[in-house]
């Protein structure tokens, strides 16, 4: 029935995120509900979310005509698999988490000393 084609298609976006979320104009996938962006982020792992946020910064920087509601659909939809995927990331990470100021990214406090980042 129709929850299998709805199960076969959030497994198809979350193996092909990158390529869906580098489409032009956008296809929209932060529209799709609650509960379906839960599932999708469910299957979705951080490394391809973070794949997925440097697939679309490179579109950006080569493409002169991207409008800025584009824009804002790209990082809206990454935002909202992240706000899904952030509870049992900090659940999973003994000793909490922070965020570096120079690239926001997350990580885990106890390997503050140990981190470096790109951008400070």
């Amino acid at each position: 029935g129709i929850d299998f084609v709805v199960e076969r298609a959030i497994s198809w976006i979350a193996k092909n995120l990158p390529a869906v979320r580098s489409l032009a104009p956008s296809v929209g996938v932060e529209n799709l509900g609650e509960h379906t962006l839960l599932r999708l982020a469910e299957r979705v792992s951080h490394d391809t979310l973070e794949h997925t946020l440097g697939v679309m910064a490179s579109a950006r920087r080569e493409s002169e005509t991207a409008s800025a509601s584009t824009s804002t659909s790209h990082d809206a939809c990454t935002s909202l698999l992240y706000k899904h995927k952030l509870p049992d990331l900090v659940k999973s990470v003994s000793g909490g988490v922070s965020r570096c100021t120079a690239c926001q990214r997350i990580y885990p406090t106890r390997a503050r000393d140990t981190l470096v980042c790109a951008n400070a």
